[in-house]
């Protein structure tokens, strides 16, 4: 419903901190791919 506010607001947090949005959203990816993965996998394969 929000999302174009909390979008900029993440922008704006990310812009403070000195991210680059997209390495961030390339790191959140991979996180969430991890996550789909292991899910998928039953939790039997333990990702580093």
């Amino acid at each position: 419903m929000d999302e174009d506010i909390s979008g900029s607001y993440l922008d704006e947090l990310l812009t403070k901190t000195g991210w680059d949005s997209g390495r961030f959203y390339k790191v959140l990816l991979s996180l969430e791919m991890k996550k789909v993965i292991q899910t998928f996998a039953g939790g039997k394969i333990s990702l580093v």
